[in-house]
């Protein structure tokens, strides 16, 4: 698993910033060359091979702005623009593929989750600042202190669809709970920032699922909020759970509808 740790997080970020300066013409050739470099160095636990393949990329930069400055560059074999072109983009595109990676699996060492304000707007619980996110990588970064946390939507997810159970097989693209993890999930996920439109009864069987016509929807009224429709809209679902008959033996479960889409 590809893991930064928090000084390696800022440097990366700094690598991208240095690219765009130079790609937005507001840094040099060899201030970026000097940058990358200087970047590089102080890079504590990005993997070696990595580095090596970064640092060759910086060389085949300098090289050009050696050639441009002792004015040999007009014997430069092939177009040098379109050269460090094709350098600059790698680079880019290794640095990028590198915070990419890091993102989508979630980092055991941090231990901290940013608090999402609704489903455009997440916060930084450490320096409180905001920004617009639809990230659905583990974990997402502060734009103004440049920390990691876990992606609270994912969390989320992952916390709804832990014990459920997946109806594909059964021609179905939608998930289903036993009455017991339908009432245990909804208790859980009260002070969530998630609501529930309503849901579906099935019964189970070793080779099918029968719907049973059975059903409850719950809508959001003009007169409450967000908050107080999520509130209300998983209270009585898990009312609705609760006092639905199972008799013994019987596999019945429930589909549930949440206001965030989750596959």
């Amino acid at each position: 698993m590809n893991t930064l740790s928090e000084y390696d997080l800022k440097q990366i970020r700094l690598i991208q910033q240095t690219i765009s300066l130079f790609e937005s013409h507001k840094l040099d050739l060899f201030d970026l060359v000097n940058g990358l470099r200087g970047l590089l160095c102080i890079l504590e636990s990005v993997d070696v091979s990595w580095k090596e393949d970064f640092r060759a990329k910086i060389n085949c930069l300098e090289m050009i702005h050696d050639s441009i400055e002792d004015g040999s560059i007009s014997t430069w074999r092939g177009g040098f623009e379109e050269d460090l072109h094709k350098s600059v983009a790698k680079l880019k595109r290794m640095t990028n593929s590198l915070l990419d990676e890091y993102l989508r699996i979630s980092d055991p060492n941090i231990l901290e989750i940013a608090i999402e304000v609704n489903s455009d707007w997440i916060i930084c619980p450490k320096c409180n600042d905001a920004w617009e996110s639809n990230s659905t990588d583990a974990m997402v970064v502060c734009p103004k202190c440049e920390r990691a946390f876990h992606n609270p939507r994912v969390m989320l997810r992952e916390k709804i669809t832990q014990k459920s159970i997946c109806l594909e097989d059964y021609g179905i693209n939608d998930l289903a709970w036993s009455k017991e993890d339908a009432k245990s999930l909804i208790n859980s996920i009260m002070k969530d920032k998630i609501g529930i439109l309503g849901g579906d009864v099935y019964k189970l069987t070793s080779n099918r699922l029968d719907p049973l016509c059975d059903n409850w929807s719950c809508e959001p009224m003009d007169t409450e909020s967000e908050e107080e429709y999520y509130f209300r809209s998983k209270s009585e679902s898990l009312r609705y759970i609760e006092n639905y008959s199972v008799q013994p033996g019987e596999r019945i479960i429930f589909s549930i509808t949440f206001t965030e889409k989750l596959i």
